[in-house]
């Protein structure tokens, strides 16, 4: 475990000093764990999706650094292109566990009721991390209408452009929506193919980087109606709850390692960003992170989370984008609680 730690960090050598002593710094820690606890058996494996968004790297921030093992756990990081892809890897039962949007879980739940997740993390609210971007020559957002719009149907973009349009007067009936994968969205505004996307990094960093678009709209300007969760199959919940609260902790501890050393940090999760450390930053800087003790708080029921997946819910209604009557996800506490005890 911790001789795998030590010999990337070896590799690494006389490259990334930061990110060497940081991987050094885990591997012993790892080593000195395994020897002082006597060689407990292997650890767990547990297999956690991630699609681009920066709050999702810290599971991956935890794997490269083995802050799992110290947990018992080993993550299987699995790479998918976008939330779409997640969804239908938890369709298929490849993982039990998923970080999603507020928006993809009600998704996920309208097309499996039986299996409908549980929530049991906050992982960040976006404030300005999603956006919507306009084509330098587009004056405002009422200069969008009649005009085509790039959004992605299986994430957050058609909601985000209501967001956007709503604030301004308009419907997503006063645009032509193109259902476009994320990764085509810069190149798109560029050509003119479209005049605006809705995007979120790292590919609002990628659009910023041609120079031909700006953002008009982001979440920061509707705090609290944009969360990303980290949701459980009920049955891996109940089956499993001490796995989920380690999971939870291993979570907590990534976010502590980068509070202590954000620059070496940040130069892990923005390499398989596919950012730089700047971009990836000032991506964010458009997130807000919930210490454990506050994520009480917004699990608790009727509380703030089950407030949004309402709120979001009738939003995604008025859309037609979900049906009226569906199941609503379970919202629970306890993998956090669990966490906090000594």
């Amino acid at each position: 475990m911790g001789a795998d730690l030590m010999g990337m960090a070896l590799r690494l050598q006389g490259r990334k000093p930061r990110v060497l002593s940081l991987l050094i710094a885990a591997a012993t820690a790892t080593a000195t764990a395994l020897l002082t606890s006597g060689c407990p058996g292997s650890p767990e494996q547990i297999q956690v999706p991630l699609s681009g968004w920066p709050s999702y790297e810290y599971f991956y921030l935890a794997y490269k650094t083995g802050l799992d093992r110290k947990e018992g756990l080993a993550i299987t990081n699995v790479q998918l292109p976008d939330p779409q892809a997640v969804i239908n890897g938890y369709l298929r039962e490849q993982f039990a566990v998923a970080q999603l949007s507020s928006v993809e879980l009600l998704d996920l739940c309208n097309r499996t009721p039986s299996r409908c997740p549980a929530v049991v993390l906050v992982l960040d609210e976006s404030s300005g991390g999603d956006q919507l971007a306009v084509h330098n020559s587009v004056a405002s957002i009422e200069a969008l209408r009649g005009q085509k719009v790039a959004v992605t149907f299986s994430s957050l973009g058609p909601y985000v452009l209501e967001l956007a349009l709503q604030r301004h007067g308009l419907t997503l009936n006063d645009v032509q929506l193109v259902n476009m994968p994320l990764e085509r969205m810069p190149e798109a505004l560029q050509r003119r193919e479209v005049m605006a996307a809705a995007v979120y990094p790292p590919f609002s960093e990628m659009v910023n980087r041609k120079g031909v678009s700006r953002p008009l709209f982001s979440s920061q300007e509707t705090p609290g109606e944009i969360l990303d969760l980290l949701v459980v199959d009920p049955r891996e919940l109940e089956r499993n709850p001490q796995r989920i609260s380690r999971l939870v902790r291993v979570w907590q501890q990534a976010h502590a390692l980068a509070q202590s050393d954000p620059a070496a940090a940040i130069a892990v999760m923005a390499q398989r960003e596919g950012l730089t450390p700047k971009e990836f930053a000032k991506a964010e800087g458009g997130l807000r992170y919930f210490s454990l003790e506050e994520q009480r708080k917004l699990l608790a029921p009727n509380g703030p989370v089950v407030r949004n997946l309402a709120h979001v819910h009738s939003v995604q209604t008025a859309l037609g984008l979900s049906p009226k009557g569906s199941v609503m996800p379970q919202v629970s506490d306890r993998a956090v609680q669990d966490a906090l005890k000594p």
